[in-house]
């Protein structure tokens, strides 16, 4: 962020002698906001996914928070998030899904063959399909129709899809809305029409009935 004198300096060069009309924030201030800004998000999806939770919701604490950080981005809400904080909750989202993976598992892969051939047929398809409408229809670039309609990490699909030259922007912004309508409709479903009911967060372990040694890979990890 530029200071106040250098603002000033780009001014004069530029033939204008005139003071900024405001001072512009210091990166003091901007690390300052930025951080109350993260704090009141995480604030606000905890509230989020409390309500959920007391209500009954499925997986109240993924949906509940992710209902009320987009409610207050689409209100134009400072909404924030953190890469560091991120970096450090993956790894244990990483370590409870690989626990639930088991020898039995391994073992039973081969019942799977048919179900991911199916899964690949129809993947193809909607690829195919979604990209032919996002370009035809909706004017989107080839490249950014591609990676638009392409299922993987948004992330992921934003970055290689701007090295090849699409527009990041709607890439981005498709692949967040489908994982919004997708976390929204599908645990939903499976309870209304399924009768599924999750077991909530007394089916995990407490955190004080980690050893030591085990804590420590989780750290390290």
């Amino acid at each position: 962020v530029p200071t106040v004198k250098e603002h000033a300096k780009q001014n004069t060069t530029n033939g204008s002698a005139l003071e900024p009309t405001e001072p512009l924030n210091e990166p003091n201030e901007e690390w300052s906001r930025w951080t109350i800004f993260m704090l009141g998000s995480l604030g606000l999806g905890a509230i989020g996914g409390l309500i959920f939770e007391f209500i009954t919701m499925p997986l109240p604490w993924m949906i509940g928070p992710m209902v009320f950080a987009t409610a207050a981005a689409l209100a134009k809400a400072p909404v924030r998030g953190s890469k560091r904080i991120r970096s450090l909750v993956i790894p244990i989202l990483g370590v409870m899904l690989g626990s639930s993976f088991t020898p039995d598992t391994i073992n039973n892969i081969s019942a799977w063959i048919p179900s991911i051939i199916l899964m690949l047929i129809f993947v193809g398809i909607v690829i195919a399909v979604v990209a032919v409408y996002l370009h035809k229809v909706m004017g989107f670039g080839p490249v950014a129709a591609y990676f638009s309609a392409t299922p993987g990490g948004l992330a992921t699909m934003v970055v290689i899809g701007a090295e090849m030259g699409g527009d990041e922007r709607r890439i981005g912004l498709t692949h967040s809305i489908r994982i919004l309508l997708t976390v929204l409709i599908i645990p939903f479903y499976f309870r209304i029409f399924e009768g599924y009911m999750t077991g909530g967060l007394g089916t995990l372990a407490s955190i004080v009935d980690i050893s030591l040694q085990d804590g420590f890979i989780l750290f390290a990890s």
